[in-house]
């Protein structure tokens, strides 16, 4: 398997794994409710930036879930 896939892969269980937890918490919240945010260090390559663009594209493309390219933040708008 791609390392491409590998991440993307990575990316999905992150935002699927916070979903349920969140649901666990606040059980009427909606994917539409929480904006991910993945953030790249700036220290970071641009060939490593592109990269981790180019997953999270893969999850956004396939997944229609708000994202942007390594750490992972969640804003929930109550």
């Amino acid at each position: 398997m791609p390392l491409l896939d590998i991440l993307a892969h990575t990316i999905k269980f992150l935002t699927n794994n916070c979903m349920k937890t969140l649901q666990l918490r606040v059980p009427d919240i909606q994917v539409s409710d929480v904006f991910f945010v993945l953030t790249i260090p700036a220290i970071w390559s641009d060939q490593a930036k592109r990269f981790m663009r180019g997953a999270a594209i893969k999850v956004i493309i396939t997944e229609c879930i708000c994202m942007y390219v390594c750490m992972l933040f969640i804003c929930v708008h109550l």
